[in-house]
């Protein structure tokens, strides 16, 4: 998981020197600080820390220049009580399956990524990284795995209106822009409305 701004200047050069290096960053390392852990408490422990704003500015332009391949959640749904234990035996991470989309909606709509940049982190790289010649893309012969966003709908994430068994999210509260509407997996509506 990328999360700084050294992280990404080294994964940067080494990408200079072969073609067979890729990474990730999570959305908690692209919408959360280290100013956020006095809310967050052991809701905010992960591996890696949360980081610098300065940290989160490199990762958003690693984002944009194509050096950081894949956005990926690294969903962790620990329960309330785990994360309530002391700071020691708290387990590390957040879950985030099912408010990465909207949060980087919210991105697109805020400039601080294209749409573009957005499928090809979330769809067409992670297909190419691990070898799926089947998804990643709309064409004919693919999958057909695909998501339907309404990109005006706004709305707050609350942890009450999520379907995780956790409870909670670190982006309580957070407003964001594009709710998804349908999910489509293999040509088939799993998710309507």
């Amino acid at each position: 998981h990328l999360s700084s701004k050294a992280g990404f200047e080294l994964v940067e050069k080494a990408k200079q020197e072969s073609e067979n290096i890729s990474c990730e960053v999570c959305p908690h390392h692209l919408f959360l600080t280290e100013d956020d852990l006095e809310k967050l408490g052991n809701f905010g422990k992960m591996n890696p820390p949360l980081r610098t704003k300065e940290d989160t500015h490199a990762l958003w332009k690693g984002i944009r220049n194509g050096i950081i391949d894949c956005i990926a959640t690294d969903h962790a749904p620990h329960t309330i009580a785990e994360k309530q234990k002391p700071y020691n035996e708290a387990p590390s991470g957040v879950p985030g399956v099912e408010t990465m989309l909207p949060l980087l909606l919210q991105a697109v709509h805020e400039e601080k990524m294209s749409i573009s940049d957005l499928v090809r982190c979330t769809a067409e790289n992670p297909a190419r990284i691990f070898g799926y010649t089947d998804r990643g893309s709309l064409e004919v012969g693919k999958l057909g795995d695909v998501v339907v966003v309404d990109p005006t709908a706004k709305y707050t994430i609350e942890a009450k209106n999520l379907h995780s068994k956790c409870g909670w999210t670190p982006f309580e509260g957070f407003k964001v822009k594009g709710k998804v509407s349908k999910t489509i997996i293999g040509g088939k509506v799993i998710v309507d409305g």
